[in-house]
């Protein structure tokens, strides 16, 4: 009985973490987005400005 309990308690809690980790990857993967796109802007920005120093 208090096991069944138990048991029925725990599943929407697992379901909790599993979600929970895979939001957890979602936004991990946009941070890795976003720091690229920055990183490539900062390069483009620099390459942008020492072309203009050359003219």
């Amino acid at each position: 009985h208090d096991f069944n309990k138990i048991k029925e308690e725990l599943e929407p809690l697992k379901e909790r973490i599993a979600n929970a980790d895979k939001e957890k990857r979602e936004i991990a993967k946009a941070i890795e987005e976003l720091e690229a796109n920055d990183e490539k802007a900062r390069a483009e920005l620099i390459e942008k400005e020492r072309q203009q120093a050359e003219a």
